[in-house]
This record gives C-alpha cells, structure tokens and sequence, in this order.
C-alpha cells in the first residue's frame, strides 16, 4: 500500500493548496480497515509511540477504506495538543475523503481518554455528521501495542 504525506502550503495567491510531501511504500493490505492496523503502521511510519509531545494526526479515506493521505494537524506539549476543527475538515475538503480517523498519542504511555479527549471527539463528530463525513475512529496510541479506540469502546 502506499501511504501518502500531505501538507497544505499557501500559493502566490494565498490560496490553500494540498501538498504532497512524500509517499512510503507500507507493507499491508489494501485497506486499513481496523484500529490495530492503524496503531502498528502510524507506529512504523510516524514512530508515534516514540514521541515526546503530543501530536494529532489525520487519515483521510476514500468510500473503500483506502487511504488517500495522512496529515500531522497540530503538535502540542507533553500533555495536551489542539485540536481545531477546521484544521481537519479544510484537509479533507482539499483531498475528496469520504471519512477519516483521528490519532494522537499520549507521551505518558497511559493511553485512557481524558475529559478533554472525551469532549474533542463528540465536538469533532458533530462536525463530521454536518458536513456528511464518516468519523470512523479516534485512536489514542499510547505504546506500540497499546491504544485505545473510541469505536471499539462504542463512543463514536
């Protein structure tokens, strides 16, 4: 599968654009179609588990559960990163995504949503059921083998 890096850049006219930055051959099948796969490829791509802040990632996908690209949306402090709604949904606006999944790791390894955490992903899927994208997940990664899924916990 090949997983592509975005960024957006503003262009001459200061309009948004959508960047590919680069793009890594990942050894699974075509689909990313459950949380585990998800931990264990943002873990060898990103080195998630490894990170030292927090930081907040989307994966836009395509109606099939193709990835179409994978976005770094904010990077925070070691407890805490921001999450803006706009910021996520500008990103898949520019890229045609169908759904998405948020992610974002827990430097402390404690991988058990806070309040905030909590409130973020109910904000975010209110958003998405407006503007008629599938929320498919929220992860939160706290080692390479330990996370947690707000849709396997059914909050999503």
């Amino acid at each position: 599968m090949r997983v592509n890096i975005y960024d957006l850049r503003k262009n001459v006219d200061c309009r948004v654009q959508l960047i590919k930055e680069k793009g890594i051959n990942y050894n699974v099948e075509n689909k990313l179609d459950n949380p585990l796969k998800i931990v264990r490829m943002m873990c060898d791509v990103f080195s998630v588990h490894e990170k030292y802040e927090e930081h907040l990632w989307l994966i836009a996908f395509n109606a099939t559960l193709r990835p179409i690209g994978i976005f770094e949306v904010s990077r925070g402090t070691i407890d805490a990163t921001m999450v803006i709604n706009r910021d996520i949904f500008t990103r898949l606006c520019l890229c045609g995504a169908a759904g998405f999944v948020l992610i974002h790791n827990h430097p402390s390894l404690d991988c058990s949503p806070s309040k905030q955490d909590i409130e973020t992903t109910k904000t975010v899927k209110q958003a998405a059921d407006l503007m008629g994208y599938t929320f498919f997940d929220h992860l939160i990664i706290g080692d390479a083998e330990n996370y947690y899924s707000f849709a396997e916990n059914k909050q999503i």
